[in-house]
Parts: structure tokens; sequence; C-alpha cells
């Protein structure tokens, strides 16, 4: 009988097709990865690999054992998270984009361990693109995300409004504007967010719809970082209105709105709906629905 840990093993091979990359993903030798699978198929009395060319390709045993294995390790993922949501102490994996966790990430997080001190809160900041797959992998229980997801199976859930603006420092051009016309972005120096970036990837799908081209000098995760460079003179960025409003106080940096392009977008709350909602989910949502109607 198929053991869980020879499961997970077969399907990160099946994923990756190539035996060295799936010892890499798992931490594991590759001669461990090989072993298990020589075993499994001893065991099932199949090939399940396709050995003939450089990279593997699973067999028609070999996809059905994927589709079941995969249907195996979900339900033993949901059995654990239910009976993880027993125990005294509730455990909360969130995931943030940067945006978010600049702008209303530590309140929530304060009201959250206010109302429920029960609850053991860990978080994570990364892209878009990187918390999609953690909930997807069950790496995290919820996310607060403003980018485009892509799965069908990640639920989203509207929480708030927020609009992006262009920003530049107080010798450009710009400084004195509050619209700009999508031409005038044409070769102009930009500091962007990293690829798979939520913010990123929605500026570059309106300057494919206004036929604009500029240059991206630089790119950064560190939202602060691109500030800094924008006040700096050293080219343009586009951040969260929410993101900004510090500086502009300040008169350190200005924004520019973009005619007939508004950048307007959600913050939503995000989980996979394959995995059950558990209690400390529905109190975070609470917490997140309590902060943000605050400041409206």
């Amino acid at each position: 009988m198929a053991t869980l840990k020879q499961l997970g093993i077969f399907i990160a091979v099946a994923e990756k097709l190539r035996m060295s990359d799936a010892a890499k993903a798992l931490y594991i030798s590759q001669p461990t990865v090989s072993q298990t699978i020589s075993d499994l198929e001893y065991e099932l009395g199949v090939e399940l690999f396709d050995r003939s060319h450089k990279q593997l390709a699973l067999t028609a045993h070999g996809q059905i054992l994927l589709t079941h294995a995969r249907k195996v390790i979900e339900q033993v993922e949901i059995m654990t998270a239910v009976i993880k949501d027993t125990a005294s102490a509730r455990e909360l994996r969130i995931g943030c984009t940067l945006s978010i966790a600049n702008t209303i990430l530590a309140p929530i997080g304060k009201h959250l361990a206010q109302s429920h001190p029960d609850i053991r809160s860990t978080f994570i900041v990364e892209n878009t693109r990187s918390l999609e797959d953690r909930l997807l992998h069950n790496e995290l229980d919820i996310a607060l995300i403003e980018g485009q997801v892509k799965s069908d199976q990640i639920a989203k859930l509207p929480l708030v409004k927020d609009t992006l603006l262009v920003i530049c420092h107080r010798d450009h051009p710009f400084w004195t504007r509050s619209v700009i016309l999508p031409q005038e972005l044409s070769g102009q120096n930009f500091i962007l967010r990293e690829l798979g970036s939520g913010t990123r990837t929605i500026f570059e799908d309106y300057l494919r719809m206004a036929k604009v081209s500029i240059n991206c000098i630089g790119e950064s995760a560190s939202t602060a970082a691109i500030i800094d460079m924008v006040r700096h003179g050293l080219g343009l960025g586009v951040i969260s209105h929410r993101c900004v409003e510090r500086y502009t106080s300040k008169e350190d940096i200005h924004t520019c709105a973009i005619k007939n392009m508004p950048m307007d977008r959600l913050f939503y709350i995000c989980y996979n709906t394959k995995m059950p909602i558990r209690s400390q989910m529905q109190d975070f949502i609470e917490s997140c629905k309590q902060i943000v109607n605050s400041d409206s």
C-alpha cells in the first residue's frame, strides 16, 4: 500500500518531470526520490513514468495515480486542518501583498489580537503570484491580495477600493500637474514593482491598452525603496495612493492621475475553496471589515 510520503514524492516528480528538480523541491536526495518511485512502481505492478526521453512523462497509469494521489493528500490536509481547529490555540497563516502590508495590515493584526487572543497568527508578505501559489499548496490559510488572482480555486472577497497613481519628484515636469495624458508617459523612466506584483500587472495592462511604451530602469519589491528612488529623481513610479499619503503631505513627492486611465482596483480577502473555512479565518475576515469600515 502506498504511503503518504511516497504519494507526496510521486506528486512532486509528476509536477516537475525531473527527479533532480523534485529532490530539490522536497529537500531530499535524488537517489531517495528515484528509489521511492521504483518502490512505488514495484508495489503497484505498473510503470508510472516513461523514461525513454530526456524528460520524464507520465504513463496512463501514472496519470490515474496522480489524480487520486492529489485527492488523498487534499483530504489529509483537510483532516489536519479540522483537527488543528479544535486545539486551544488557533493557528492562522496570513499572507499579504506589499501595498496592503504598508497600509492596513498592522491595524488589522492589532484588532485581531485584541479581539481574539487565542488566535496565533503568522504573517508573510509577498507578491500576488507567490501568495496565490502558497494558497493553492496549502501553505497559507488566508491572504489579502490586490492583484489579479488567476485560479478559479481561490475565492476573492472584495474588501476595499484602492487607486494607483503615478508619482514624481519636485524637479519633474509633472510636479504641478494633477492629471497627465497617457501619451506623456511614453519614453519616461520608471522604477516598478517586481514581476508578479499586482501593482505592476495592472499598470502594464493599462499601458498595453493605451499602446504606450515606457523605460523600466529598475524594479523593487520594496515600496519604500521605489518612493525613495523617485524622491531622488531617478524616475517615476506607480504606487497605491494609500502608500504615499505621508510623503505627499511633506511635499517630498507628487501624485498624478492618468486621464482616461483610472487605475482603480480592489483589495481582496482570498482563500482556497478546497480547504475548510475555519473559525479563525472567519474572525480574521471580520477584523478586516471592522478596520476598513472604521477608516471609511
